[in-house]
């Protein structure tokens, strides 16, 4: 797991799906959480730009290459996504996504025949 600054992202009034209700906010988020993981284990891979796409942050060259890989039994990652979010009585207005990204995916992803 990797928690670095660079893919970090605050989800406030700028987001498209931020509400003025910070307890919808959360369960946007929460749900969130649980469909990107759901497309985490569906497919084997996330990439961090698709996680962007569906909370609404804008993509990145590194969101190309960074992301999750799903390995049942392994050591590599999480094997779910995971944005760090508190309890619900924690969040404010701003709320900070700390992506638990597994590193550069591109070599767990196999080659393309």
């Amino acid at each position: 797991m990797i928690l670095k600054k660079e893919y970090r992202r605050i989800f406030n009034s700028e987001n498209v799906h931020w509400s003025k209700d910070t307890t919808m906010n959360y369960f946007f988020l929460k749900a969130t959480q649980s469909c990107l993981t759901d497309m985490l284990r569906a497919r084997g891979h996330l990439m961090l730009n698709e996680a962007y796409d569906v909370l609404g942050f804008p993509r990145t060259a590194a969101g190309a290459v960074i992301g999750w890989v799903y390995e049942e039994g392994s050591d590599f990652g999480d094997n779910f996504v995971d944005l760090g979010l508190g309890k619900c009585e924690e969040v404010g207005p701003d709320i900070p996504i700390i992506f638990n990204v597994n590193g550069n995916i591109l070599d767990k992803l196999g080659e393309e025949p």
